[in-house]
């Protein structure tokens, strides 16, 4: 049994880059970083920050990429992928990517309460859905995965 799967909960570091590449299908290109706390064997408190480059693919990241702004909290779910090419000093170049399946946006921590109690109520103000917007799954709309791209349409 084979397995590739990721699992990632941080906040990006920078807006979301969308492009339409030319088969027409948008991809959106975005960095995350992960925090790790431990103590030492001193007992000193350690902290190391991962980053992480994130690829969402499809009509489900076209319609997600206005939310995915810098330091916002989200949870991703995908897999890895590792590309490789030779670089202009003749070496070879590696860049391992999250390829989302699922994602996740966090709700803004002012929001959460007010949210939730007024869910019912049809004047939940617009601001206070879009930061809680549902979990998007493979398969909601579009298999990002469905179309191999062309070494011209990689959007590297």
């Amino acid at each position: 049994m084979n397995l590739n799967l990721v699992m990632l909960i941080g906040r990006i570091t920078r807006d979301a880059e969308s492009k339409v590449v030319p088969s027409g299908q948008t991809v959106v290109n975005f960095s995350l970083a992960t925090n790790s706390v431990w103590f030492d064997k001193n007992q000193q408190k350690q902290e190391s920050t991962e980053f992480h480059n994130i690829v969402f693919w499809g009509k489900r990241a076209e319609a997600v990429a206005p939310y995915l702004n810098k330091g916002k909290l989200v949870m991703i779910e995908g897999e890895l992928r590792t590309s490789s090419w030779v670089g202009q000093d003749n070496q070879k170049k590696y860049r391992t990517e999250v390829f989302v399946k699922n994602l996740q946006l966090a709700p803004r921590a002012s929001n959460v309460g007010s949210f939730e109690e007024s869910k019912g109520n049809e004047n939940v103000k617009k601001e206070e859905i879009e930061e809680d917007l549902p979990v998007i799954q493979d398969g909601d709309d579009v298999n990002p995965f469905e179309e191999d791209l062309e070494g011209d349409e990689i959007p590297f």
